[in-house]
């Protein structure tokens, strides 16, 4: 089995409902977007495809010689879009950037995608009665909340993906559409595009926590460091929407209070260090606080974000005419990963049944339709439906 992995780089939009926040320095972030420019190799010759559908405006640059190929990607794009906009409602088109090459000889890398950019709204009168403020929203959903915020409407992409040309990909229009991937000649041996895309276009839609080793230490951390015009250190800013309905199952605390605990310390410490002329630094005054111990404590053993089946994601559905919550239940292996961990559904729980789309791995020889059970929603069960519903997108 191959690890779905993605990578976050983070740009934040402004305006009359929206603030600025400047975007992270890239020593604060292990993946940079020099990096991934790097990882692709430019040694094909680059075909540039659009496609369109009524919910997204996909483009994507191709760095391979073998066309066909391209065009059954851009074919498979367009698949995974209407899977999507059949039972996410987008009033707003969203806008994607696709990347298709080859990584490496040994990458196991099949794909990664993040929202281009997030949006912070503050309180205004204007403000969206779905949006809380204190969340920061992924682009493609705020665009949906607040189609007339002048500050959204810019050409630059709502969500940016890549994927790996290296793989045997099993691509649908190339075969005919099957259920059963084995049917095919070396069937067992692919891996399907468009199962891949969905899984990726989610997180791009925001499917995908805050919480990540920003400083390259071993404190897990609910968002990115904010840096004043001077480079000096200002704190953290304010955790994804994806997170607000996140708890640890196994203390009885929601992880947006431990989050909160771990801003404030944050933001003394830089306060601190502010007023010192340099005499301290943030990090040392972060280093003795109780934020400190309770960001280090997560992902040490025993921790909830290593403890399989810690973390739970609560959602709302309607049930007998009254709202109720449920809960998926997300990743949290012994080994603590970055950009897996938390921001999936756990691989073994939810393995053999129709809430397979958002685990961290994909299966080689599984056509999208083929996996069983399968349920009326498509791929794109009532958990990931439940999930966008709980962020503020409409859903079936």
């Amino acid at each position: 089995m191959t690890r779905f992995v993605f990578f976050a780089f983070f740009w934040i939009a402004y305006g009359s409902i929206i603030e600025r926040i400047h975007r992270p320095k890239s020593d604060s972030h292990r993946y940079s977007p020099a990096r991934l420019q790097r990882i692709i190799r430019r040694d094909a010759i680059s075909s540039f495809l659009h496609v369109e559908t009524t919910g997204f405006n996909i483009y994507l640059t191709c760095h391979l010689i073998e066309e066909s190929i391209c065009n059954y990607a851009l074919s498979d794009l367009k698949r995974a879009a209407l899977r999507i906009q059949g039972v996410i409602y987008l009033n707003e088109q969203i806008r994607v950037n696709v990347t298709f090459g080859s990584f490496s000889d040994s990458s196991r890398t099949l794909g990664y995608a993040s929202p281009n950019f997030y949006v912070e709204f503050h309180e205004s009168e204007d403000l969206p009665w779905n949006v809380d403020a204190d969340y920061l929203y992924p682009a493609a959903l705020a665009r949906q909340l607040a189609p007339d915020e002048s500050s959204l409407q810019t050409s630059k992409p709502d969500i940016d993906a890549t994927f790996n040309s290296d793989y045997n990909w099993w691509f649908a229009d190339s075969y005919g559409f099957a259920r059963d991937i084995d049917a095919e000649s070396e069937g067992s041996k692919r891996f399907d595009f468009e199962q891949v895309a969905i899984h990726e276009l989610l997180h791009g839609m925001g499917f995908i926590s805050g919480w990540y080793t920003w400083f390259g230490d071993k404190h897990s951390i609910p968002s990115f460091p904010l840096y004043s015009d001077d480079g000096d250190f200002k704190g953290l800013a304010k955790p994804f929407i994806f997170d607000r309905w996140v708890s640890d199952a196994i203390h009885g605390f929601w992880l947006r209070d431990i989050g909160k605990a771990i801003t404030e310390d944050y933001r003394h410490a830089a306060r601190v260090a502010n007023e010192s002329n340099a005499t301290v630094t943030w990090r040392s005054v972060f280093a003795a606080s109780e934020g400190a111990k309770i960001s280090a404590a997560l992902i040490q053993a025993g921790g909830p974000f290593v403890t399989p089946r810690a973390l739970w994601s609560w959602y709302p559905v309607i049930e007998n005419d009254a709202i109720v919550f449920r809960y998926a239940i997300l990743y949290t292996p012994a080994k603590y990963t970055d950009g897996s961990s938390i921001s999936h559904f756990d691989d073994q729980f939810y393995s053999s049944t129709s809430h397979f789309l958002m685990r961290p791995f994909a299966v080689e020889g599984v056509g999208l339709d083929g996996y069983v059970p399968y349920n009326k929603l498509g791929p794109l069960s009532e958990i990931i439906i439940g999930i966008f519903k709980a962020i503020g997108y409409s859903t079936l």
